[in-house]
């Protein structure tokens, strides 16, 4: 008789070429998304360290996308990430990431990551119009010099950002605001109660201080903003980005 094995067979995949291939789910076959996953999670993106470490077999990595799926709760999958001994447990799991696993999970999130290409984009294009239409300017009796309301973004953890749009955002500008809820200096931090769907923000320049806007509010905080430019701006959700504002233009106010 053929006796069972002492120890399961693990593989421990690595990045290689034919991982290029898996860039968009829209152009990845059913039978090849479990193998796009591992590909994605095992490789660095934009500076980042893997999500998974390469210590983690194949079969324990698929099995915490499979945990990371079955949660919305953005700080159970965070906790899912410093389990699994993620270096990348800060900024959780990302919805381009999760589709390869739970397409019909994802696309609540974000439905033009169905498609590929120019039909994604036309896709993400025509939900961020949709919620930039759910968006009214909430103080319409002043005017500003210049203003503008979108539908906002968020990402994991939440918040946004006003900027110098001729300096760098600080690196640890968000990781402080989370701390207190709001951080200044050549960028401004403001954590949000909501994560991975759209607020509505307005943003206003004037020539001179506003009065308060207190209705509405239980708690109202003034910060300054050093701007060397002369210009302030809130970021554009660019294509294949999963935050920002969804207007047409990014904002920017002397």
């Amino acid at each position: 008789m053929v006796q069972p094995e002492a120890t399961p067979r693990l593989t421990f995949s690595g990045w290689e070429d034919a991982c290029m291939a898996y860039r968009e789910y829209g152009h990845t076959r059913p039978e090849d998304r479990e193998k796009a996953f591992l590909c994605r999670v095992r490789g660095a993106a934009l500076g980042r360290p893997p999500m998974f470490p390469d210590t983690l077999p194949d079969e324990q990595v698929l099995g915490y996308g499979r945990l990371l799926c079955a949660t919305s709760d953005q700080e159970r999958r965070r906790s899912l990430l410093r389990r699994a001994g993620s270096d990348r447990s800060g900024w959780g799991a990302a919805a381009d990431d999760l589709i390869f696993l739970c397409p019909e999970k994802i696309v609540a999130e974000r439905p033009g990551l169905l498609h590929s290409g120019i039909a994604g984009r036309a896709a993400e294009n025509e939900f961020a119009a949709e919620e930039n239409a759910r968006c009214a300017d909430p103080w319409p009796r002043v005017r500003a010099v210049r203003q503008g309301t979108a539908a906002y973004f968020l990402f994991e953890g939440g918040g946004y950002g006003v900027f110098d749009a001729g300096a760098e955002i600080a690196e640890d500008i968000f990781g402080a605001a989370s701390e207190d809820g709001i951080v200044a200096g050549s960028s401004a931090a403001v954590m949000t109660y909501g994560e991975n769907e759209a607020m509505c923000l307005t943003v206003k320049a004037f020539g001179s201080a506003p009065p308060p806007r207190l209705r509405g509010w239980d708690e109202v905080a003034e910060v300054g903003i050093i701007s060397r430019s002369g210009q302030l701006g809130v970021p554009r959700m660019e294509d294949g980005a999963e935050e920002g504002a969804g207007g047409r233009r990014s904002p920017t106010w002397r």
